[in-house]
Formats: structure tokens, C-alpha cells, sequence
């Protein structure tokens, strides 16, 4: 083991960055290499990983962001979330080999650098890291949390306030302090993520133009800065769901 694990000094220099604002570069991540982790780039509209990946490793997504979706036996896709980078991939496959997980299809919506982390370093990082560990246990009590608010959302919320909270947190993570922010996803995505019909999500998507709180460019919506604020009012204690898409 070394003297300072390599695995923990990037994900506290990824927190670091991701806390600033940015994400760790290539020179940054490859200065804490060893022979058990490399970089790899993967460009826009390719798969980080898919369901028949059997290799024995674990991903850490240093930049960019991603699809994680399945895949039904029939071929149709469901869009379980649009992930930005720092993100784990594949730490239950590596925890519990005995089980039979597979990695969800992460298709890359941009240019992605990823870590690629031999599995029996990741779990001796694990084993002899207690801070690394306390990361690994935020990182998937972070994810329970969002799968418990999500169940929530779509069981105690109309369609109207569904659309929103997902458009506020949205703004939230990729609007760069820009003001206004395309949302550059299909909208039968959004309408999955969301978990209402197609049809639904087309007439939620026309009750909220006509009441002036988003537009559509090119197919794609469009919000801006005040249209945000007025969701954000509107939806009072549903902001506490903070981090439902991130």
C-alpha cells in the first residue's frame, strides 16, 4: 500500500474542483496514477459502460457528464438519470462480485475522462482508507436519499410541479452561470426521468409555456434566470429536492 493512497488523493482533489466549480483535467489526474489506474477519454455519444461489461474494474467519471440508463430484453430504453462528473460507477459489481449486478449503459452526452480502477486495488483502498470509505458510504447514502425522493415525487406530485422541480435542479447544475440554460435532452427522456406518459409530459410542457415559465428553441427548452425564480417560488418546500437530478 502506499504511503498516501493515489485512489483517495483524486477523489479529494475531484471534491475539490467539483466545489470550485470545475473538474480534475487529464495532467491533474495523471501526475496520481499508478500501474492499477489509467485515464480513458470517451467521447460524446459513446457508452462509458454497458450491461455486458464483464471486466473487473471500477470507473470513476473525472469530467463530463452521462446517461445512465437500462435496457429491456425488447430493446427499449429507460433513462434512469443524467449524471455529472465526480461519479462512481460500478462499486456494488466490485463490492458484492457473488451478486449478480451488471452496469447500467452510460452513454456519454459529452466528452468524458474516466478513471479506470483495477477492482482488488479499489477494495484494498477501500479496506485500508477509512476516509476513502466514509466517501464510498456518502456517495451511495447520497443515492438511496434520491431514490427515496424520487419514489416520492412521482407518487405526491402533480405533473406541473414534476416538471419544474426537474428544470430548477437542471438550472442548478448546468446553466454556468449563464442567463438562460437549453436543456439539451429528448423530451421523452425528461418525461421517463420524470416517470408520466409522453402525452402527459407534452401538455405539462404547454400549461407551463402558457403560463410563461419556460420557452421551446429547436425542440429543445429553454429557461432563464426569472423563469427559474418563479418555479422556485411556486414550489416552496419542494426544494429540499435539491439534488433529485444531479
Amino acid at each position: 500500500m502506499e504511503e498516501k493512497n493515489r485512489l483517495l488523493q483524486i477523489v479529494l482533489l475531484a471534491n475539490e474542483k467539483q466545489k470550485e466549480g470545475k473538474c480534475l483535467t487529464l495532467e491533474q489526474a495523471e501526475k496520481l496514477l499508478n500501474d492499477r489506474m489509467k485515464v480513458l477519454r470517451v467521447l460524446k455519444d459513446e457508452y462509458i459502460t454497458t450491461e455486458y461489461m464483464e471486466a473487473e474494474k471500477v470507473y470513476y467519471v473525472l469530467s463530463g457528464s452521462f446517461l445512465m440508463m437500462r435496457s429491456s430484453k425488447e430493446g427499449k430504453n429507460s433513462v434512469m438519470d443524467l449524471k455529472r462528473a465526480p461519479q462512481f460507477l460500478g462499486i456494488d459489481k466490485a463490492v458484492v462480485p457473488e451478486e449478480d449486478y451488471t452496469f447500467s449503459d452510460n452513454l456519454a452526452k459529452e466528452d468524458c475522462l474516466v478513471l479506470e480502477i483495477d477492482r482488488g486495488y479499489f477494495i484494498q483502498s477501500l479496506k485500508e482508507e477509512a476516509e476513502l470509505g466514509f466517501e464510498i458510504i456518502r456517495i451511495l447514502c447520497r443515492r438511496l436519499v434520491n431514490a427515496s425522493y424520487r419514489a416520492d415525487r412521482m407518487l405526491f406530485y402533480t405533473n406541473e410541479e414534476q416538471l419544474m422541480i426537474y428544470l430548477i435542479v437542471y438550472w442548478f447544475n448546468h446553466h454556468g452561470g449563464q442567463s438562460e440554460c437549453t436543456v439539451r435532452l429528448k423530451n421523452s427522456y425528461i418525461a421517463e426521468e420524470i416517470g408520466i406518459s409522453i402525452r402527459g409530459f407534452y401538455r405539462t410542457l404547454d400549461k407551463l409555456k402558457k403560463e410563461s415559465l419556460l420557452t421551446v428553441v429547436k425542440g429543445n427548452i429553454v429557461v432563464t434566470q426569472e423563469q427559474i425564480r418563479k418555479m422556485s417560488s411556486r414550489c416552496g418546500d419542494f426544494m429540499n429536492y435539491k439534488y433529485h437530478f444531479e
